[in-house]
């Protein structure tokens, strides 16, 4: 009898021991400010909403050998968006990305047709993106040398900028890697204001690798990019966290969200988070899983 209840006892106290060790690995969210599942579930949000604005800005400056191209005979220094829709006439795909095929005003400055060169991309008071995002405001691009060549930069500004009433400011720079395959590094500093007027700041390191669709320019159906990195994050709540990409995020030109990866959060105190985005389907889901179990976030509507 003795042996049985000793034996139980050590049973117990294993599976006290193993359950203690689970919860240990999110230790960091008595540092927030926030309830961590809102926070994470806040923080998903934004992530896409900042993925995609940048996502505009890649399709417009990475189409620039088209663009430069459709401009000899244009007259130099400040050229209109209304002429490059009949350019955009050409690129059907290009075209499906906007609802009702009306896309952004671009107006292109350089000295002489050649470089650094400034695109402006102006979306107006509210443009509707396909996918149902509606964006308003203007992107600012500007290009130190043709995008694909090393070492060049793209320097991304937004200007009074809005993704689905949630606002940027600040900058990108993108500078293009020595690797053979299309990849840039990214090093961002950006504001994010939601609509009940939280701010959040963001400094950014990443780096996104292009596995498909940099050759094909203004045709985002063929475009996957692959994003790794690190963000630090802290906003007008007091909160400070950390978020790690511990396996690589999958965007695509054609869904609306990121299809795949993983986030690590970490507070001061430790990892209070992980958000899971699938397995690369096009769907509106990610799991969430905190010290209180894993649950699944609705990123949006589809």
């Amino acid at each position: 009898m003795k042996k049985l209840l000793f034996g139980i006892l050590i049973v117990a106290s294993g599976l006290v021991f193993y359950a203690c060790n689970e919860k240990s690995g999110f230790l960091g969210a008595d540092a927030l400010k926030t309830n961590a599942n809102e926070l994470v579930a806040n923080d998903t949000q934004v992530e896409n909403v900042v993925e995609t604005s940048n996502y505009e800005a890649d399709i417009f400056s990475l189409g620039n050998s088209t663009i430069s191209a459709f401009s000899i005979g244009l007259k130099s220094g400040e050229i209109g968006g209304g002429l490059y829709k009949n350019m955009f006439e050409r690129f059907p795909n290009f075209k499906l990305r906007y609802r009702g095929g009306i896309c952004p005003d671009l107006t292109i400055t350089s000295t002489n047709g050649g470089y650094p060169k400034t695109m402006t991309i102006n979306y107006g008071d509210s443009l509707h993106l396909a996918n149902g995002h509606i964006l308003k405001g203007k992107i600012i691009v500007v290009l130190s040398a043709a995008p694909f060549v090393s070492g060049s930069t793209r320097t991304v500004t937004f200007d009074n900028f809005c993704t689905d009433s949630v606002c940027l400011s600040g900058t990108i720079v993108k500078t293009r890697t020595t690797d053979v395959n299309p990849k840039f590094s990214e090093k961002s500093d950006l504001t994010v204001t939601l609509p009940n007027g939280t701010t959040i700041n963001r400094t950014e390191e990443k780096v996104k690798n292009w596995i498909a669709g940099s050759d094909t320019e203004f045709n985002p159906a063929d475009d996957v990019i692959e994003i790794t990195g690190k963000v630090v994050v802290s906003d007008s709540k007091g909160n400070g966290y950390s978020k790690t990409i511990t396996t690589p995020l999958l965007k695509t030109g054609e869904c609306k969200f990121i299809t795949k990866g993983v986030i690590e959060y970490k507070s001061n105190s430790g990892k209070f988070a992980t958000v899971n985005y699938g397995n690369g389907d096009c769907d509106n889901k990610a799991t969430r899983t905190t010290q209180n179990g894993t649950t699944v976030i609705i990123l949006g509507r589809m």
